[in-house]
């Protein structure tokens, strides 16, 4: 164990993930309930690592704040439709997010578009901010699988984690 204190070389101020269709998200625990503890949720290009049970609430919530601008996605968007709106990402690295207090969330109604019958209106996407990481929702599906991954993450983070001095859900 060492007794010095690390310090962050850099800071990364935004990263970006596009999610189209079913997710595929694992859940981790380490050192269940001790000051250690960590919960870790991994998808294929990014993995966030929680050590409060108020950060792990503030994510979730964060997702559920779109369930209702999500409704207005197509219920599976176009193989064709995520690789145009996914350019931006094309090259990205994995990334690895590790909270260290509770992060900011703000949810995001992407442009629309004209649908059938007038003003009916459909989204292209819903953007979810967490911490300066975008994750761009283009379908249900992506929206969906995400929120019954979150579900399991309360109760594993519930489990897991001891509550953080000075960490609260938003």
């Amino acid at each position: 164990m060492s007794t010095r204190q690390a310090t962050a070389a850099s800071i990364v101020t935004r990263a970006s993930f596009v999610m189209g269709g079913p997710q595929s998200l694992s859940i981790s625990a380490h050192h269940a309930r001790t000051a250690e503890a960590r919960v870790a949720l991994a998808w294929p290009t990014v993995m966030l690592t929680f050590s409060g049970t108020g950060q792990v609430e503030a994510v979730a919530q964060g997702f559920r704040d779109g369930t209702g601008a999500a409704r207005r996605l197509p219920r599976r968007v176009a193989s064709a439709a995520l690789t145009e709106l996914a350019d931006f990402t094309t090259f990205m690295p994995a990334v690895s997010v590790v909270f260290t207090d509770t992060p900011a969330v703000t949810v995001r109604l992407g442009e629309s578009e004209d649908g059938r019958g007038g003003w009916a209106h459909r989204s292209r996407w819903v953007d979810v901010t967490i911490a300066g990481c975008l994750w761009r929702l283009l379908d249900q599906d992506a929206h969906a699988s995400i929120l019954a991954s979150m579900n399991d993450l309360e109760q594993v983070g519930a489990a897991t984690l001891l509550p953080r001095q000075g960490s609260h859900a938003r």
